[in-house]
Formats: C-alpha cells, sequence, structure tokens
C-alpha cells in the first residue's frame, strides 16, 4: 500500500509538500510529490496506487509513454542533444548556427505560450502567436518559428512522448523574400574588385568562381586545393546539404592560391576568412568604396550571398545542361536552380523575341503570287500590280468590253 511521508531540508526545516511511496504495476517502488496537506495526499498517494492495481491486474490497459506528462523545457534539452549529434541531414548533427536558432525559437514558444508540459502545446495558441508576429516580421521569419515548433512535436511524435501531433494541421506562411539577395553586374563585380583590398578581392573571386557560401569559404583548409583537378574540394560535414563538395576552378586561380598557401601548413585556412559579423562589415565598406548601391527596389539587395547568385547564374547563361547546372550549384531540385537562382537576362530576352519574330515572318509578296505563263513566252513573274491588272481584264471580258489600256 501507499504510505505517506515528510522530507526536511538540510537545516531540518520540513518541505512544505507532503511525498508519498507506491509500488507500479511492475513492482517498482516509486515517490512522487502531493500537496501541503496530509490528507489530500494520503487520497492522492491511494488512489495512484489502486490505479497501478488495476493495471497489474489486467483491469486497466498499460500505458504508454505520450500519457504521462513530459517537462517542455527538458524534453526541449533532450531534442537539442539529439539534434546536435544526428538530426542533420544525412545523420550529421545541427551546425551551431542552426542549433542556436532552435533553441531561440523554442524558448520562445515557451515564454510566449507558458509551456511548461508537452500537453500544453495546442494549434490555436500557436497560431493566434503566429499571426501577431507576422505583422511585423517577412514571411520567412515567421515560419522559421513555426517550423521550430513542429518539427519539435514531430520528434516528439516519434519518441511516443505525445500520442498525436497537435501541429500536424497547421499551415505554412509564405516565405519568398521581400528584399532577395540580387544578382550583381559585370561592372558592379569588377568595381568591387578593383576597390577591394587584394587579400578580400581573392574571397571574393573564390565565392564568385565556385558558389561556396561564406562559411563553406571558411571551413577550406590548405590541404583542400586540388592542383590536379584543378578544383577545391569540401567535405560534406561542411557542406550546407551535407554532401561532399568538389567545385572545379581554373587553372589560373589554382596557381594563385597555391602561391598563397606555399608557406601555410596543410590544415591552415586556405582563405583569410574573417568572422561572421567582421566579414559583413567588410563587405558594407567595400560596396560604399566600390560606390555601389546596395538595395535596388524590386530587385533585390546587394550581400555576400549575392556571389553566389552571380555564379549560378554564370553557369546558367554558359548554355549548360540542366543537370550540369544542378550538379554546380550543389542543389537536389531543378526549381531551386532555375527559380530561385537564375535571372532572367534581358538581352537574351530581346535576342530570343527576334528570332521568334523571323521564324513566323512571311515571305515577300512577289514569292508568293503564281506564275503568269504567256502562250508561245517564257514565265514571267506577277507582281502584286499586275495580279489585280490581270483581275480586271478577266472581268471585263466577261462583261463584253475592254478595260482602258494604261497610258
Amino acid at each position: 500500500m501507499a504510505h505517506v511521508f515528510q522530507t526536511f531540508d538540510k537545516n531540518g526545516k520540513p518541505h512544505p509538500r507532503f511525498k508519498f511511496e507506491y509500488r507500479d504495476w511492475k513492482g517498482n517502488k516509486r515517490k512522487s510529490t502531493g500537496t501541503t496537506s496530509e490528507k489530500e495526499t494520503e487520497k492522492i498517494a491511494n488512489h495512484v496506487q489502486s490505479e497501478q492495481d488495476a493495471i497489474r491486474k489486467g483491469w486497466k490497459p498499460v500505458p504508454k509513454e505520450a500519457d504521462k506528462p513530459h517537462d517542455f523545457t527538458s524534453t526541449v534539452q533532450e531534442y537539442l542533444e539529439w539534434g546536435s549529434s544526428c538530426g542533420g541531414r544525412r545523420g550529421f548533427g545541427w551546425s551551431k548556427d542552426h542549433s542556436g536558432k532552435k533553441r531561440s525559437a523554442l524558448n520562445w514558444w515557451a515564454d510566449r505560450l507558458k509551456l511548461r508540459t508537452l500537453q500544453d502545446i495546442e494549434q490555436p495558441d500557436v497560431e493566434s502567436a503566429l499571426r501577431e508576429l507576422a505583422e511585423g516580421l517577412e514571411g520567412k521569419t515567421v515560419q522559421g518559428y513555426s517550423e521550430a515548433l513542429a518539427s519539435f512535436c514531430n520528434w516528439c511524435v516519434s519518441r511516443q512522448y505525445l500520442a498525436i501531433d497537435p501541429l500536424a494541421t497547421i499551415k505554412g506562411y509564405d516565405t519568398t523574400p521581400k528584399t532577395p539577395h540580387r544578382e550583381l553586374s559585370a561592372d558592379e563585380i569588377q568595381k568591387l574588385l578593383d576597390a577591394t583590398p587584394p587579400y578580400r578581392a581573392l574571397i571574393y573571386r573564390v565565392a564568385l568562381a565556385t558558389g561556396y557560401r561564406q562559411n563553406e569559404l571558411r571551413n577550406l583548409k590548405v590541404s583542400n586545393l586540388d592542383l590536379f583537378g584543378p578544383s577545391l574540394p569540401l567535405a560534406a560535414e561542411f557542406c550546407k546539404d551535407r554532401r561532399d563538395a568538389r567545385q572545379p576552378i581554373s587553372r589560373e586561380l589554382a596557381d594563385e592560391l597555391a602561391a598563397l598557401a606555399k608557406s601555410k601548413a596543410p590544415e591552415s585556412p586556405l582563405l583569410p576568412m574573417p568572422r561572421k559579423d567582421t566579414c559583413g562589415k567588410n563587405l558594407d565598406r567595400d560596396f560604399t568604396d566600390a560606390g555601389i548601391t546596395r538595395e535596388i527596389k524590386g530587385v533585390g539587395k546587394a550581400t555576400f550571398h549575392s556571389l553566389r547568385v552571380n555564379y549560378i547564374n554564370a553557369v546558367v547563361k554558359s548554355g549548360a545542361d540542366l543537370k550540369t547546372i544542378m550538379t554546380l550549384a550543389r542543389h537536389s531540385s531543378a526549381t531551386m536552380s532555375m527559380s530561385t537562382y537564375a535571372k532572367p537576362d534581358a538581352q537574351r530576352l530581346r535576342d530570343c523575341a527576334e528570332t521568334v519574330a523571323k521564324t513566323f515572318k512571311p515571305a515577300p509578296a512577289a514569292a508568293i503570287l503564281p506564275q503568269r505563263v504567256a502562250v508561245g513566252a517564257e514565265s514571267e513573274a506577277v507582281t502584286a500590280r499586275n495580279a489585280v491588272t490581270c483581275v480586271i481584264k478577266k472581268m471585263a471580258s466577261l462583261r463584253g468590253f475592254e478595260p482602258r489600256s494604261e497610258a
């Protein structure tokens, strides 16, 4: 049978809440906390013990893990630890940046909805909070908060911490950015490289020649430089899509990188990449020095990621087939390469329009009119005017008079 007892702190002072001990349906001893009233705690203890006895005797079904109330904060911590070890693509752990965003979003949900247990998560409350967020943030940011909680709930269901997903039918937000990363013109790129110190200009050139993202460039080592390809390979753990990458580069760029890395250790950084925030500040200064307008209304904003946009568009404009474009862009879908990154070229659109117009251009009138053949004479090309004259003469002869000849 269950029994109630009281515990004391290190100073001998009794704790306000009584505790009780009982045996679960497996026969194991368990302890739990009751209320500040000994009689109420005794009632709770007897009720819990009778429930466990009923399960042991087969009168009630064995409880599932999802039936237990799980603490939200401790479960989130377990989820983050799992994600950092193997929760990413192809069994890799999340990056520090991704893990930090997850933690921040889930902590925000805990404060916003006053979540104490997993069972406190309810879709109407979540949707109400998202609507408030949408009033001041872009759809992509709002969707990030939504996905953080939704993916957490989905994980809880897989672990049987939740019987059903409370956010299974929640709708997504439009993630189209209001200010996309714009493509730099050839003139802007030249100005940027001319106005930038040589060591930073090399970083921009490698980004333009490979399409590597900022953090991917930061993880390139001297040992990554392949002079025989030539190419710049990068291990899957450092790539966003968690796949090994090998971006081909020109012989000229490979020789320049080799000269830069000549006196460095194999595991030294290949490029002098600063921290993320410093890199952003440097780019701002370089754009200003180059006289490049950062944001163009209706077009987008010039950022470090614009260098990747330029690379993918250069691959598209080279006339490469779709498989080559996807491979070099390191995209798993053609939609990402062609709809998100590839930009229409005004001159190529104009050239295409001219080509289409020539395809349907009618032949000259003289070429499509019939040939008039005189008795015992050579064939004569009939002009539009001669054709009309023939018709008039034919009608006149049918009416019984000759038309007036031209002077």
